[in-house]
């Protein structure tokens, strides 16, 4: 596979929504990120979206009731061929996001925040912002 953009990629799972898309640019299979991240660190994306494999016996989501194990292991796939090029991990910040809490929350009281209008405030004693999905980042940058 040809390298993809030099600004952003998405590698796609076998089984994701994303994978029968064809409104997707500079889309690849998730195979070709590890090729690519072996690569030169200058022709790797600028930005990548990883979309795991949703469904079936490769699936690594981590939705319930997904084996957990599995998407542990693509996020150490992911992490381990970011740092098995130096160059590459030199100039690199690994972000896992989540796109829901998942009944996790943090330690600290969302902050309070402004209600959109005069009825909301009406409607409830205190307003706060909701809790925050998991974010985790990695980088030699990060301490």
């Amino acid at each position: 596979m040809e390298y993809l953009s030099p600004r952003y990629a998405v590698y796609i799972a076998a089984r994701s929504p994303l994978g029968q898309a064809r409104s997707v640019p500079s889309h690849g299979q998730l195979l070709h990120f590890f090729s690519n991240a072996a690569g030169p660190e200058d022709r790797f994306p600028q930005y990548v979206f990883i979309e795991p494999s949703y469904g079936g016996t490769d699936e690594n989501d981590q939705h319930p009731p997904t084996d957990m194990r599995k998407g542990e292991y693509l996020i150490a796939q992911v992490y381990n061929a970011l740092r098995r090029n130096e160059a590459l991990w030199n100039s690199t910040l690994f972000v896992l996001l989540y796109d829901e809490h998942g009944g996790f929350y943090g330690h600290v009281v969302p902050p309070k925040a402004t209600p959109p209008d005069l009825n909301s405030l009406r409607r409830c004693v205190e307003y706060h912002f909701g809790p925050e999905p998991p974010l985790r980042r990695f980088s030699q940058f990060h301490e």
